[in-house]
């Protein structure tokens, strides 16, 4: 098996990333998509991710994000991977939050360290 670790990942995590014999590697971007190739073939996508700036919202399954960080991570997608999904998701926040609101919250979402 082999694990695809991402470039903003503790550097501790890798020997128990590995522990099970995985061989495991680094990827150059912060968010890692890789494919593990054998019997199957598998995807994976690795995400390193901030903790909540804000206090979390309850749900009905567990606390969330709270909606106004929630949007703010949105923009913050959108400006890393500018996939559709992120341009529809943008779209549909700013009929229900102002601009001036997303972008002080992307920028409160992009100066967290990871």
């Amino acid at each position: 098996m082999v694990k695809c670790v991402s470039r903003g990942m503790n550097s501790n995590l890798l020997p128990s990333a590995s522990a099970d014999g995985s061989s495991v590697f680094r990827t150059l971007r912060p968010s890692a998509a890789c494919f593990v190739h054998g019997d199957e073939d598998l995807l994976m996508d690795l995400a390193l991710d901030s903790v909540p700036g804000m206090p979390a919202t309850a749900s009905v399954v567990c606390p969330t994000f709270a909606p106004e960080e929630l949007a703010g991570r949105k923009v913050v997608a959108l400006f890393d991977r500018a996939e559709a999904r992120d341009f529809v998701d943008v779209y549909a926040l700013r009929l229900r939050f102002e601009r001036e609101l997303l972008s002080s919250r992307a920028g409160e979402v992009a100066s967290q360290p990871l």
